[in-house]
């Protein structure tokens, strides 16, 4: 077998690797091409970054790896891991972080960041080994919004909601209370089309 840096000619074969690699997971899912896309200009994925294991001509093994540069620092996320299942409990993903070490003191990162799902405890095992710690814990929500307008009456200056588009991060900022995931952060936000609604008093 052979490990080496993914190549942008990869890409068919990284997203076929994905879609075997994920089809039995925790939450299972499939991407086609134009999603993998969006993935990696979304995550900032850069493939000379991101590695493989080959065996033969096939990709049974890989890592995605995005980078970005906050608060001064270089920061690689580890945008997606995955292992086809005949190739598991092989080390396989403790070789390819072996073999990306030079890569990474080359670009002089300060961080690796990934993200695991918490009932996932095969693979924050095999993080563990390769020396992550758990930094923190994120909580996931998904439905749909009900906006219950009889809350927002009986005000002295009314609120409005309206629609957003032209996002102002510095505002925006000041409303975090918790800073958000790799997926989630204004420098993915500003490379797709947005839409959000916000509370307005005034003009």
């Amino acid at each position: 077998m052979e490990i080496r840096k993914l190549k942008a000619g990869d890409s068919a074969d990284l997203l076929n690797a994905i879609n075997g690699a994920f089809a039995d997971y925790i939450v299972p899912f499939q991407l086609d091409a134009l999603q993998l896309e969006s993935k990696i200009r979304g995550e900032d994925i850069l493939m000379d970054l991101s590695v493989g294991v080959f065996d033969g001509i096939q990709l049974v093994a890989f890592i995605m790896h995005g980078m970005r540069e906050i608060e001064g620092s270089k920061v690689i996320y580890n945008a997606g891991t995955g292992v086809l299942p005949a190739y598991r409990n092989s080390g396989l993903v403790g070789e390819m972080y072996r073999f990306m070490q030079p890569s990474f003191r080359e670009y002089r990162v300060k961080k690796l960041l990934l993200e695991v799902i918490e009932s996932n405890r095969r693979a924050i095992r095999v993080y563990e080994k390769n020396g992550f710690v758990k930094g923190r814990r994120l909580l996931c929500f998904g439905g749909e919004l009900h906006v219950k307008m009889g809350a927002l009456s009986g005000r002295t200056q009314p609120i409005r909601i309206q629609s957003i588009h032209d996002f102002s991060w510095d505002i925006l900022q000041s409303f975090w209370d918790v800073e958000p995931s790799w997926q989630n952060r204004s420098e993915r936000s500003e490379l797709i089309q947005l839409k959000g609604l916000g509370a307005f008093i005034g003009s």
